[in-house]
Protein backbone atom coordinates (compact mmCIF):
# COMPACT_ATOMS: atom_id res chain seq x y z
CA UNK A 1 0.00 0.00 0.00
CA UNK A 2 2.66 2.22 0.74
CA UNK A 3 4.71 2.19 -2.53
CA UNK A 4 0.91 2.10 -4.26
CA UNK A 5 0.40 5.59 -2.09
CA UNK A 6 3.68 6.97 -3.33
CA UNK A 7 2.84 6.03 -7.10
CA UNK A 8 -0.53 7.32 -6.71
CA UNK A 9 1.33 10.62 -5.76
CA UNK A 10 3.53 10.67 -8.75
CA UNK A 11 0.49 10.57 -11.35
CA UNK A 12 -2.00 12.43 -9.01
CA UNK A 13 -1.90 14.97 -11.58
CA UNK A 14 -3.07 12.92 -14.74
CA UNK A 15 -5.85 11.29 -12.59
CA UNK A 16 -7.35 13.91 -10.86
CA UNK A 17 -8.42 15.00 -14.16
CA UNK A 18 -10.14 12.29 -14.52
CA UNK A 19 -12.88 13.44 -11.63
CA UNK A 20 -15.21 15.71 -12.85
CA UNK A 21 -16.38 16.72 -8.83
CA UNK A 22 -16.27 16.09 -5.86
CA UNK A 23 -19.01 13.77 -5.70
CA UNK A 24 -18.72 10.91 -8.25
CA UNK A 25 -21.93 9.75 -10.25
CA UNK A 26 -23.09 6.05 -9.49
CA UNK A 27 -21.57 3.63 -12.39
CA UNK A 28 -23.93 2.56 -14.81
CA UNK A 29 -21.51 0.34 -16.59
CA UNK A 30 -23.10 -2.99 -16.77
CA UNK A 31 -20.75 -5.32 -14.71
CA UNK A 32 -20.12 -9.04 -15.31
CA UNK A 33 -19.98 -11.74 -12.64
CA UNK A 34 -18.98 -15.21 -12.44
CA UNK A 35 -19.33 -17.69 -10.33
CA UNK A 36 -15.98 -20.68 -9.91
CA UNK A 37 -16.23 -23.63 -7.56
CA UNK A 38 -18.69 -26.61 -6.90
CA UNK A 39 -21.92 -27.48 -6.39
CA UNK A 40 -22.87 -25.10 -4.10
CA UNK A 41 -22.36 -22.56 -7.22
CA UNK A 42 -24.19 -25.27 -9.32
CA UNK A 43 -27.43 -25.09 -7.37
CA UNK A 44 -26.97 -29.16 -7.38
CA UNK A 45 -30.43 -30.36 -5.49
CA UNK A 46 -32.38 -27.19 -5.35
CA UNK A 47 -35.84 -28.30 -5.68
CA UNK A 48 -39.27 -27.10 -6.37
CA UNK A 49 -40.38 -24.64 -8.88
CA UNK A 50 -39.00 -21.92 -8.86
CA UNK A 51 -36.02 -22.62 -6.95
CA UNK A 52 -33.19 -20.94 -7.85
CA UNK A 53 -29.82 -20.95 -6.87
CA UNK A 54 -27.44 -18.46 -4.95
CA UNK A 55 -26.03 -17.51 -8.02
CA UNK A 56 -29.34 -15.71 -9.73
CA UNK A 57 -30.40 -14.41 -6.59
CA UNK A 58 -26.91 -12.55 -6.12
CA UNK A 59 -26.62 -11.27 -9.80
CA UNK A 60 -29.85 -9.91 -9.58
CA UNK A 61 -30.09 -8.07 -6.11
CA UNK A 62 -26.67 -6.27 -6.86
CA UNK A 63 -27.36 -5.31 -10.54
CA UNK A 64 -24.80 -8.04 -11.96
CA UNK A 65 -24.73 -9.90 -15.34
CA UNK A 66 -24.04 -13.43 -14.74
CA UNK A 67 -21.38 -14.77 -17.25
CA UNK A 68 -21.95 -18.37 -17.88
CA UNK A 69 -20.34 -20.44 -14.60
CA UNK A 70 -17.60 -22.28 -14.44
CA UNK A 71 -18.48 -23.92 -11.43
CA UNK A 72 -19.21 -27.59 -11.82
CA UNK A 73 -20.39 -30.31 -9.51
CA UNK A 74 -17.65 -32.24 -7.55
CA UNK A 75 -15.03 -29.63 -8.13
CA UNK A 76 -11.97 -29.66 -6.06
CA UNK A 77 -9.55 -27.19 -5.40
CA UNK A 78 -6.97 -29.09 -7.63
CA UNK A 79 -9.84 -29.08 -10.73
CA UNK A 80 -10.11 -25.54 -9.93
CA UNK A 81 -6.92 -24.63 -10.14
CA UNK A 82 -6.59 -26.39 -14.10
CA UNK A 83 -9.86 -24.67 -15.02
CA UNK A 84 -8.37 -21.36 -14.28
CA UNK A 85 -5.34 -22.30 -16.76
CA UNK A 86 -7.81 -22.90 -19.63
CA UNK A 87 -7.88 -20.39 -21.79
CA UNK A 88 -11.38 -19.88 -21.82
CA UNK A 89 -12.21 -19.88 -18.54
CA UNK A 90 -8.89 -17.45 -18.07
CA UNK A 91 -10.69 -14.80 -20.49
CA UNK A 92 -13.84 -14.98 -18.61
CA UNK A 93 -12.01 -14.36 -15.06
CA UNK A 94 -9.89 -11.76 -16.81
CA UNK A 95 -13.48 -10.13 -18.30
CA UNK A 96 -15.34 -10.68 -14.32
CA UNK A 97 -16.15 -7.07 -12.00
CA UNK A 98 -17.17 -10.05 -9.61
CA UNK A 99 -16.02 -13.24 -9.23
CA UNK A 100 -17.48 -15.97 -6.39
CA UNK A 101 -15.61 -18.92 -5.54
CA UNK A 102 -16.98 -22.06 -3.44
CA UNK A 103 -14.40 -24.61 -2.81
CA UNK A 104 -12.98 -27.19 -0.29
CA UNK A 105 -15.97 -28.93 0.49
CA UNK A 106 -14.99 -31.92 -1.90
CA UNK A 107 -11.04 -31.76 -1.18
CA UNK A 108 -12.02 -32.73 2.84
CA UNK A 109 -15.11 -34.76 1.94
CA UNK A 110 -12.75 -37.03 -0.10
CA UNK A 111 -10.19 -36.82 2.37
CA UNK A 112 -13.35 -37.95 5.14
CA UNK A 113 -14.67 -41.03 2.76
CA UNK A 114 -10.87 -42.12 2.90
CA UNK A 115 -10.47 -42.29 6.55
CA UNK A 116 -13.93 -44.07 7.40
CA UNK A 117 -13.23 -46.21 4.39
CA UNK A 118 -9.12 -47.27 5.83
CA UNK A 119 -11.58 -47.82 9.78
CA UNK A 120 -14.24 -49.77 8.20
CA UNK A 121 -12.08 -52.09 6.46
CA UNK A 122 -9.84 -52.52 9.20
CA UNK A 123 -13.04 -53.71 11.30
CA UNK A 124 -14.38 -55.88 8.71
CA UNK A 125 -11.67 -57.06 6.91
CA UNK A 126 -14.22 -59.95 5.23
CA UNK A 127 -15.93 -56.63 3.77
CA UNK A 128 -13.88 -53.33 3.11
CA UNK A 129 -14.70 -50.50 1.49
CA UNK A 130 -13.18 -48.16 -0.74
CA UNK A 131 -13.97 -44.06 -0.09
CA UNK A 132 -15.77 -44.22 -3.50
CA UNK A 133 -17.62 -47.20 -2.33
CA UNK A 134 -18.61 -45.44 1.00
CA UNK A 135 -19.75 -42.19 -0.83
CA UNK A 136 -22.11 -44.12 -2.76
CA UNK A 137 -23.51 -45.85 0.33
CA UNK A 138 -24.15 -43.19 2.04
CA UNK A 139 -25.67 -41.22 -1.00
CA UNK A 140 -27.79 -44.11 -1.71
CA UNK A 141 -30.92 -44.92 -1.27
CA UNK A 142 -30.72 -48.89 -1.58
CA UNK A 143 -29.35 -51.05 0.69
CA UNK A 144 -31.48 -48.92 4.28
CA UNK A 145 -29.61 -51.24 7.30
CA UNK A 146 -26.03 -50.87 5.73
CA UNK A 147 -26.65 -47.62 5.17
CA UNK A 148 -27.76 -46.75 8.38
CA UNK A 149 -25.27 -49.46 10.03
CA UNK A 150 -21.88 -46.98 8.03
CA UNK A 151 -23.89 -43.78 9.29
CA UNK A 152 -23.11 -44.89 12.63
CA UNK A 153 -20.19 -46.19 12.31
CA UNK A 154 -18.65 -43.12 10.39
CA UNK A 155 -20.43 -41.12 13.13
CA UNK A 156 -17.50 -42.76 15.54
CA UNK A 157 -14.84 -41.19 13.19
CA UNK A 158 -16.01 -38.46 12.52
CA UNK A 159 -14.45 -36.91 16.42
CA UNK A 160 -10.79 -37.96 15.60
CA UNK A 161 -11.13 -37.25 11.95
CA UNK A 162 -9.74 -33.61 11.84
CA UNK A 163 -6.41 -34.60 13.62
CA UNK A 164 -6.31 -37.21 10.76
CA UNK A 165 -3.40 -37.27 8.54
CA UNK A 166 -5.75 -37.41 5.88
CA UNK A 167 -7.14 -34.20 6.67
CA UNK A 168 -3.67 -32.77 7.26
CA UNK A 169 -3.01 -33.31 3.83
CA UNK A 170 -5.86 -32.47 2.38
CA UNK A 171 -6.05 -29.58 4.29
CA UNK A 172 -2.12 -28.55 3.27
CA UNK A 173 -3.13 -29.22 -0.70
CA UNK A 174 -6.05 -27.43 -0.23
CA UNK A 175 -4.11 -24.10 1.29
CA UNK A 176 -1.90 -24.19 -1.76
CA UNK A 177 -4.53 -24.76 -4.28
CA UNK A 178 -6.15 -21.95 -2.72
CA UNK A 179 -3.33 -19.75 -2.90
CA UNK A 180 -2.23 -20.66 -6.64
CA UNK A 181 -6.40 -20.02 -7.52
CA UNK A 182 -6.48 -16.39 -5.68
CA UNK A 183 -2.96 -15.84 -7.48
CA UNK A 184 -3.95 -16.94 -10.58
CA UNK A 185 -7.46 -14.84 -10.78
CA UNK A 186 -5.38 -11.67 -9.47
CA UNK A 187 -2.94 -11.91 -11.96
CA UNK A 188 -5.45 -12.26 -15.18
CA UNK A 189 -7.99 -9.47 -13.16
CA UNK A 190 -5.79 -7.28 -10.80
CA UNK A 191 -8.95 -5.14 -10.09
CA UNK A 192 -12.07 -8.01 -9.57
CA UNK A 193 -13.99 -7.99 -6.40
CA UNK A 194 -12.79 -11.72 -5.42
CA UNK A 195 -15.41 -13.41 -2.97
CA UNK A 196 -14.53 -16.47 -1.46
CA UNK A 197 -17.08 -18.62 0.75
CA UNK A 198 -15.92 -20.48 3.51
CA UNK A 199 -17.64 -23.92 4.70
CA UNK A 200 -20.65 -24.47 6.44
CA UNK A 201 -21.25 -27.49 8.92
CA UNK A 202 -25.06 -28.88 6.97
CA UNK A 203 -25.93 -31.10 9.75
CA UNK A 204 -26.41 -28.32 12.76
CA UNK A 205 -30.10 -28.77 11.69
CA UNK A 206 -30.01 -32.45 11.41
CA UNK A 207 -28.76 -33.17 14.80
CA UNK A 208 -31.47 -30.91 16.28
CA UNK A 209 -33.94 -33.10 14.41
CA UNK A 210 -32.46 -36.60 16.03
CA UNK A 211 -32.32 -35.06 19.60
CA UNK A 212 -34.96 -37.34 21.59
CA UNK A 213 -34.19 -40.06 19.19
CA UNK A 214 -32.38 -43.13 19.19
CA UNK A 215 -30.27 -41.18 17.06
CA UNK A 216 -29.51 -38.26 19.11
CA UNK A 217 -25.69 -39.29 19.99
CA UNK A 218 -24.82 -40.28 16.77
CA UNK A 219 -26.49 -36.76 15.03
CA UNK A 220 -24.62 -34.51 17.79
CA UNK A 221 -21.26 -36.92 16.90
CA UNK A 222 -21.83 -35.85 13.32
CA UNK A 223 -22.62 -31.97 13.99
CA UNK A 224 -19.50 -31.99 16.14
CA UNK A 225 -16.77 -33.58 13.64
CA UNK A 226 -18.08 -31.53 10.84
CA UNK A 227 -17.86 -28.28 13.05
CA UNK A 228 -14.31 -29.45 13.62
CA UNK A 229 -13.55 -30.05 10.02
CA UNK A 230 -15.16 -27.08 8.68
CA UNK A 231 -13.14 -24.71 11.61
CA UNK A 232 -9.99 -26.32 10.07
CA UNK A 233 -10.76 -25.13 6.44
CA UNK A 234 -12.18 -22.07 7.52
CA UNK A 235 -8.95 -20.84 9.49
CA UNK A 236 -6.93 -21.14 6.00
CA UNK A 237 -9.62 -19.34 4.20
CA UNK A 238 -9.11 -16.55 6.88
CA UNK A 239 -5.93 -16.90 6.83
CA UNK A 240 -5.41 -15.62 3.16
CA UNK A 241 -8.39 -13.02 3.26
CA UNK A 242 -5.93 -11.35 6.11
CA UNK A 243 -4.01 -10.50 3.42
CA UNK A 244 -6.63 -7.90 1.60
CA UNK A 245 -6.98 -10.44 -1.74
CA UNK A 246 -10.51 -11.34 -1.11
CA UNK A 247 -13.34 -10.81 1.28
CA UNK A 248 -14.84 -13.97 2.53
CA UNK A 249 -18.58 -14.59 2.69
CA UNK A 250 -19.21 -16.25 5.69
CA UNK A 251 -21.58 -19.10 5.02
CA UNK A 252 -20.50 -20.86 8.60
CA UNK A 253 -21.79 -18.40 10.70
CA UNK A 254 -25.30 -17.74 8.20
CA UNK A 255 -26.39 -21.86 7.78
CA UNK A 256 -25.56 -22.01 11.99
CA UNK A 257 -27.89 -19.74 12.78
CA UNK A 258 -30.66 -19.96 10.52
CA UNK A 259 -34.38 -20.03 11.90
CA UNK A 260 -34.81 -23.45 9.77
CA UNK A 261 -33.22 -25.83 8.23
CA UNK A 262 -31.27 -24.82 5.26
CA UNK A 263 -29.84 -27.83 4.19
CA UNK A 264 -31.20 -30.94 2.32
CA UNK A 265 -29.81 -33.48 4.97
CA UNK A 266 -32.97 -34.68 7.05
CA UNK A 267 -34.53 -37.44 8.70
CA UNK A 268 -37.74 -39.70 7.41
CA UNK A 269 -39.66 -42.46 9.35
CA UNK A 270 -39.80 -45.28 7.71
CA UNK A 271 -41.77 -47.54 9.72
CA UNK A 272 -43.60 -47.66 12.81
CA UNK A 273 -40.94 -48.48 14.77
CA UNK A 274 -39.04 -45.30 15.80
CA UNK A 275 -35.80 -46.47 14.92
CA UNK A 276 -36.46 -47.50 11.67
CA UNK A 277 -35.07 -43.78 9.72
CA UNK A 278 -33.54 -42.93 6.52
CA UNK A 279 -30.71 -40.45 7.20
CA UNK A 280 -30.42 -38.09 4.08
CA UNK A 281 -26.98 -36.66 4.39
CA UNK A 282 -27.04 -34.40 1.12
CA UNK A 283 -25.40 -31.63 2.43
CA UNK A 284 -26.35 -28.97 -0.27
CA UNK A 285 -28.35 -26.31 0.28
CA UNK A 286 -32.27 -25.84 -0.20
CA UNK A 287 -33.71 -22.52 -1.45
CA UNK A 288 -33.99 -21.18 1.77
CA UNK A 289 -30.07 -22.13 2.24
CA UNK A 290 -29.51 -20.56 -1.64
CA UNK A 291 -31.42 -16.83 -0.06
CA UNK A 292 -29.19 -17.44 2.94
CA UNK A 293 -25.66 -17.84 0.58
CA UNK A 294 -26.48 -15.02 -1.44
CA UNK A 295 -27.10 -12.74 1.50
CA UNK A 296 -23.49 -13.38 3.14
CA UNK A 297 -21.80 -12.62 -0.75
CA UNK A 298 -24.08 -9.39 -1.07
CA UNK A 299 -22.46 -8.23 2.40
CA UNK A 300 -19.09 -9.53 1.28
CA UNK A 301 -19.40 -7.53 -1.83
CA UNK A 302 -20.16 -4.48 0.49
CA UNK A 303 -19.59 -4.20 3.85
CA UNK A 304 -20.90 -1.00 3.87
CA UNK A 305 -23.82 -2.12 4.71
CA UNK A 306 -23.12 -3.32 7.98
CA UNK A 307 -23.82 0.38 8.66
CA UNK A 308 -27.50 0.88 9.58
CA UNK A 309 -27.13 4.16 7.61
CA UNK A 310 -25.21 3.63 4.25
CA UNK A 311 -27.91 3.23 1.59
CA UNK A 312 -28.25 0.20 -0.53
CA UNK A 313 -27.58 1.12 -4.05
CA UNK A 314 -26.35 4.65 -3.25
CA UNK A 315 -24.01 6.91 -5.24
CA UNK A 316 -21.15 6.31 -2.28
CA UNK A 317 -21.41 2.64 -1.71
CA UNK A 318 -18.49 1.41 -4.02
CA UNK A 319 -16.40 4.66 -2.50
CA UNK A 320 -17.23 3.67 0.78
CA UNK A 321 -17.18 -0.16 0.41
CA UNK A 322 -13.63 0.02 -1.11
CA UNK A 323 -12.77 3.04 1.99
CA UNK A 324 -13.76 -0.04 4.39
CA UNK A 325 -11.82 -2.66 2.96
CA UNK A 326 -8.68 -0.88 2.47
CA UNK A 327 -8.89 0.30 5.61
CA UNK A 328 -8.82 3.86 5.25
CA UNK A 329 -12.38 4.55 6.71
CA UNK A 330 -14.78 3.37 9.71
CA UNK A 331 -17.46 3.73 11.03
CA UNK A 332 -18.71 5.78 14.40
CA UNK A 333 -17.47 4.13 17.55
CA UNK A 334 -20.00 1.55 18.33
CA UNK A 335 -22.81 3.42 17.00
CA UNK A 336 -22.99 1.44 13.76
CA UNK A 337 -23.15 4.24 11.72
CA UNK A 338 -20.88 5.40 8.91
CA UNK A 339 -22.20 8.70 8.50
CA UNK A 340 -21.32 8.85 4.78
CA UNK A 341 -22.95 12.53 3.73
CA UNK A 342 -21.79 13.77 7.25
CA UNK A 343 -19.04 16.38 7.16
CA UNK A 344 -15.84 15.17 6.97
CA UNK A 345 -12.96 16.89 9.58
CA UNK A 346 -9.58 17.86 8.67
CA UNK A 347 -8.51 15.38 11.21
CA UNK A 348 -10.73 12.80 9.64
CA UNK A 349 -9.13 13.45 6.30
CA UNK A 350 -5.69 13.54 7.56
CA UNK A 351 -6.49 9.84 8.91
CA UNK A 352 -7.66 8.62 5.84
CA UNK A 353 -4.31 9.94 3.92
CA UNK A 354 -2.20 8.63 6.86
CA UNK A 355 -3.81 5.24 6.76
CA UNK A 356 -3.52 4.85 2.83
CA UNK A 357 -0.04 5.65 3.80
CA UNK A 358 0.75 2.92 6.01
CA UNK A 359 0.42 4.92 9.21
CA UNK A 360 3.96 6.20 9.23
CA UNK A 361 5.38 7.54 12.53
CA UNK A 362 5.57 11.25 12.85
CA UNK A 363 6.86 13.56 15.47
CA UNK A 364 3.82 14.64 17.21
CA UNK A 365 6.06 17.87 18.88
CA UNK A 366 4.39 19.55 15.49
CA UNK A 367 0.72 20.03 17.55
CA UNK A 368 2.36 21.71 20.12
CA UNK A 369 1.73 24.95 18.69
CA UNK A 370 -1.36 24.51 18.22
CA UNK A 371 -4.04 25.99 21.58
CA UNK A 372 -6.84 23.54 19.72
CA UNK A 373 -5.10 20.25 19.78
CA UNK A 374 -5.83 17.38 22.59
CA UNK A 375 -2.27 15.74 22.67
CA UNK A 376 -4.19 12.80 23.65
CA UNK A 377 -6.87 12.79 21.19
CA UNK A 378 -7.13 10.04 18.51
CA UNK A 379 -5.56 11.63 15.71
CA UNK A 380 -2.26 13.29 17.20
CA UNK A 381 -0.47 10.48 14.68
CA UNK A 382 -2.11 10.98 11.29
CA UNK A 383 -2.16 15.27 12.04
CA UNK A 384 1.17 15.06 12.89
CA UNK A 385 2.33 13.29 9.65
CA UNK A 386 0.37 15.17 7.95
CA UNK A 387 1.76 18.25 8.89
CA UNK A 388 4.90 17.06 8.83
CA UNK A 389 3.97 16.21 5.27
CA UNK A 390 3.12 19.56 4.47
CA UNK A 391 -0.50 18.61 4.10
CA UNK A 392 -2.12 20.30 6.90
CA UNK A 393 -1.16 23.35 8.09
CA UNK A 394 -2.86 25.68 11.08
CA UNK A 395 -4.86 29.01 9.87
CA UNK A 396 -2.90 32.03 9.25
CA UNK A 397 -5.07 34.29 11.02
CA UNK A 398 -3.26 34.63 13.94
CA UNK A 399 -5.64 32.64 15.87
CA UNK A 400 -2.58 29.97 16.29
CA UNK A 401 -5.59 26.92 15.60
CA UNK A 402 -5.41 23.47 14.00
CA UNK A 403 -9.25 22.94 14.04
CA UNK A 404 -8.86 19.55 13.53
CA UNK A 405 -12.93 18.94 13.90
CA UNK A 406 -13.77 21.63 11.90
CA UNK A 407 -15.32 20.64 8.84
CA UNK A 408 -12.79 20.22 5.35
CA UNK A 409 -13.64 22.85 2.51
CA UNK A 410 -14.24 22.63 -1.01
CA UNK A 411 -11.22 24.60 -0.98
CA UNK A 412 -9.29 23.39 1.54
CA UNK A 413 -9.53 20.03 -0.45
CA UNK A 414 -7.96 21.41 -3.82
CA UNK A 415 -5.29 22.70 -1.29
CA UNK A 416 -4.37 19.44 0.24
CA UNK A 417 -4.71 17.91 -3.31
CA UNK A 418 -2.41 20.63 -5.07
CA UNK A 419 0.13 19.65 -2.49
CA UNK A 420 0.01 16.19 -2.81
CA UNK A 421 0.76 16.62 -6.39
CA UNK A 422 3.36 19.13 -5.75
CA UNK A 423 5.22 16.60 -3.18
CA UNK A 424 5.69 14.21 -5.99
CA UNK A 425 7.38 16.80 -8.03
CA UNK A 426 4.34 17.19 -10.57
CA UNK A 427 3.78 20.30 -12.28
CA UNK A 428 0.83 22.28 -10.63
CA UNK A 429 1.65 25.59 -12.51
CA UNK A 430 -1.92 25.19 -14.65
CA UNK A 431 -4.67 27.98 -13.96
CA UNK A 432 -8.17 28.48 -14.75
CA UNK A 433 -9.92 31.76 -14.88
CA UNK A 434 -12.10 32.07 -12.00
CA UNK A 435 -14.12 34.71 -13.08
CA UNK A 436 -16.53 32.83 -14.73
CA UNK A 437 -17.66 31.44 -11.77
CA UNK A 438 -20.11 34.03 -9.84
CA UNK A 439 -18.91 33.67 -6.92
CA UNK A 440 -14.92 33.50 -7.52
CA UNK A 441 -14.72 36.21 -5.23
CA UNK A 442 -15.90 33.77 -2.43
CA UNK A 443 -12.55 32.11 -2.68
CA UNK A 444 -10.14 32.57 0.26
CA UNK A 445 -6.77 34.35 -1.19
CA UNK A 446 -4.53 31.82 0.37
CA UNK A 447 -6.47 29.07 -1.66
CA UNK A 448 -7.16 31.14 -5.03
CA UNK A 449 -3.74 29.64 -6.52
CA UNK A 450 -5.07 25.88 -5.57
CA UNK A 451 -8.88 25.91 -6.70
CA UNK A 452 -7.60 27.60 -9.65
CA UNK A 453 -5.63 24.49 -10.58
CA UNK A 454 -8.14 23.01 -9.44
CA UNK A 455 -11.06 23.90 -12.23
CA UNK A 456 -7.75 23.78 -14.77
CA UNK A 457 -7.08 19.93 -14.09
CA UNK A 458 -10.93 19.37 -13.85
CA UNK A 459 -11.02 18.41 -10.04
CA UNK A 460 -13.48 21.23 -9.72
CA UNK A 461 -16.14 22.46 -12.20
CA UNK A 462 -18.59 23.70 -10.30
CA UNK A 463 -21.93 22.84 -8.48
CA UNK A 464 -24.84 23.52 -10.01
CA UNK A 465 -27.85 25.41 -8.27
CA UNK A 466 -31.37 24.86 -8.99
CA UNK A 467 -31.69 28.22 -11.64
CA UNK A 468 -28.84 25.87 -13.72
CA UNK A 469 -25.68 28.44 -12.58
CA UNK A 470 -22.30 26.77 -11.66
CA UNK A 471 -20.92 28.31 -8.58
CA UNK A 472 -17.18 27.19 -6.71
CA UNK A 473 -18.88 26.69 -3.59
CA UNK A 474 -15.48 26.90 -2.11
CA UNK A 475 -16.86 27.08 1.15
CA UNK A 476 -19.01 24.30 1.18
CA UNK A 477 -18.27 21.15 3.34
CA UNK A 478 -16.84 17.99 1.83
CA UNK A 479 -18.81 14.67 2.76
CA UNK A 480 -17.02 11.89 3.97
CA UNK A 481 -18.34 9.75 0.97
CA UNK A 482 -16.96 12.52 -1.67
CA UNK A 483 -13.63 12.28 -0.03
CA UNK A 484 -13.74 8.23 0.09
CA UNK A 485 -14.52 8.27 -3.75
CA UNK A 486 -11.85 10.79 -4.80
CA UNK A 487 -8.81 8.71 -3.14
CA UNK A 488 -10.35 5.34 -4.60
CA UNK A 489 -10.08 6.57 -7.82
CA UNK A 490 -7.05 7.75 -7.16
CA UNK A 491 -5.72 4.44 -5.45
CA UNK A 492 -7.52 2.28 -8.11
CA UNK A 493 -6.50 4.16 -11.11
CA UNK A 494 -3.13 3.59 -10.27
CA UNK A 495 -2.06 0.67 -11.35
CA UNK A 496 0.61 -0.16 -9.12
CA UNK A 497 1.85 -3.15 -6.69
Amino acid sequence: MGKRFLAALACIAAILAMIPSFAVANDTAEKTYLALGDSISTGYGLDGEGAVSFVNIFSGENGLTADPTYARDGMTSSELCALIADEDAAARVAAADVITVTVGSNDMLGALYGYVASAWSAANPDAPLTGDEIQQVLAGDRDLQTKLALIEFASGQLATFAASDEASSALAELTANLTAVVTGIRTLNPDVRLLVANLYNPYGHLAQSMAGSAWAETGLAISAGFDAATSAVNAVIEAGAATGTYAVADLHTAIAGASENPCNAGIEIVSYDPSAIDIDLDFHPNAYGHGLIADEFTRALHPSYAYADVEPGAWYVDAIDWAIAAGVLGGYGDAGVMGPTDPLTRAQFAEMLWRIAQKPEADSSVLEGFADVDLDAWYVDSLSWAISMGLLGGYTDGSGLMAPDAALTREQLAVVLERLAASSGQDTSARADLSAFPDADTVSTWAVDAVSWAVATGVVQGVETPDGTRVLAPLNTTRRAEAAAVLMRIMTVTDVE
